[in-house]
């Protein structure tokens, strides 16, 4: 008995020498993933692109008014620069490029855009890989069409990289909308590959599916993503959490209602809500919108005395309520100013950046549940909000 618990003593210890060796959890067990690793990425407010078609919506801020929040970075082995809008409503994501032309020797004298940001050239990139099948995206405020699939790697610095990453390639011209390159979230994706978040985890650079939203004060100038663990620096309570709802793209919960002044506005209930990083606005049932405009006197175009102060409650379940300010809820384009609220044609809520700048939100994949503390927004008056661009 002792030789053989010798035995079994060595066999651990040797195991353990080096990766030369066959992994330790190769005998006992599942592979574990590496210690948990965190990654903080800036983000910065995303200017619309001078190249991209211009489409009217419904959406009465959107096109007025483009609050998105992008995120700085290089793609292929020569690191062309791209920046990408975080979208949090799909797991797709694109870059703007000469899908048609990628692999051709006759397109080298393809007419490149001024501004080569995100106009990626896949012919340059030595590591880059045209995929079969035709890249497609559309939603609610633009569509990316007629692109190819590509593969390459993606480097974000500060150890943040994926290699043979999957993603369309969309030539401009078949680009409507604001977004001209997009960083997907979400936790599915019409790809047959995997989703970013999925190749962070399959490739050991976090050991959690899970990422974090700080979005910067809409007049402020920073915000931050976190990627692998939870910053709770960021936060100025405890964070509270609700479950996903099943569904097949996107992040959606559980909306109880808004309140103002400790008063429901609108019928307290179960309504399913979206959390959209890609919207500028917050969209609500049309019959809170009544109530609110009716409390705000609004107009039809949604215009709104730039000196209001009003402060939403969100009711998410599990009992989580998120104030929302007025330097949040008012958009100023010129002189004029606009309430960064909108109805929706059913029970819905869209909660977009007018929302989630009030909250640093954790999307728990693994578990399935996403995460809500409150945060300082600061007291900024309304004004014109200033765009810049992200630089190395």
């Amino acid at each position: 008995m002792n030789y053989l618990f010798r035995l079994f003593v060595v066999t651990l210890y040797i195991c353990k020498l080096s990766d030369a060796f066959m992994p330790f959890d190769y005998f006992f067990g599942e592979a574990s993933k590496e210690e948990a690793k965190f990654f903080s990425l800036p983000l910065g407010i995303q200017p619309p692109s001078n190249f991209l078609q211009k489409r009217d919506g419904n959406f009465h801020l959107q096109n007025k008014i483009y609050t998105y929040f992008a995120i700085n970075g290089f793609a292929g082995s020569n690191a062309q620069n791209i920046m990408l809008t975080v979208f949090t409503s799909t797991g797709d994501s694109w870059l703007t490029g000469d899908a048609s032309c990628i692999g051709q020797s006759e397109c080298s004298g393809q007419v490149v855009p001024e501004d080569s940001t995100n106009f990626f050239i896949g012919r340059e990139s030595s590591s880059f890989k045209k995929l079969d099948g035709t890249f497609s995206a559309i939603y609610d405020y633009g569509s990316a069409t007629n692109g190819a699939w590509g593969q390459d790697s993606w480097n974000f610095g500060n150890g943040l990289s994926v290699n043979d990453f999957s993603f369309g390639v969309v030539y401009p011209a078949f680009i409507s909308g604001p977004y001209p390159a997009v960083l997907g979230l979400a936790r599915r994706s019409t790809n047959v590959n995997s989703n970013f978040i999925d190749v962070l985890y399959e490739q050991g650079k976090i050991s959690k599916k899970l990422f974090a939203l700080r979005l910067a004060n809409i007049y402020g100038n920073s915000g931050s993503i976190d990627f692998g663990e939870i910053d709770e620096g960021k936060v100025s309570s405890p964070i509270s959490y609700t479950p996903m709802l099943d569904d097949t793209d996107g992040y959606y919960i559980t909306m109880r209602g808004v309140s103002y002044n400790g008063e429901d506005i609108g019928d307290a209930g179960n309504y399913k809500a979206s959390l959209d990083s890609s919207v500028t606005s917050v969209y609500v049932p049309q019959v809170f919108y009544d109530n609110i405009a009716s409390i705000l006197g609004l107009d039809s175009s949604g215009s709104v005395d730039c000196d209001t102060n009003i402060s939403l409650s969100f009711d998410i379940a599990n009992g989580i309520s998120i104030p929302v300010s007025s330097n949040q809820l008012i958009l100023k384009s010129g002189d004029i100013c606009y309430f960064n609220v909108a109805p929706t044609n059913d029970d819905t809520f869209i909660l977009g950046t007018g929302f989630l700048t009030s909250a640093y939100v954790v999307f728990d994949i693994d578990n399935e549940q996403i995460g809500f503390s409150t945060v300082d927004t600061e007291e900024y008056a309304p004004s014109t909000v200033q765009y810049y661009k992200l630089v190395d």
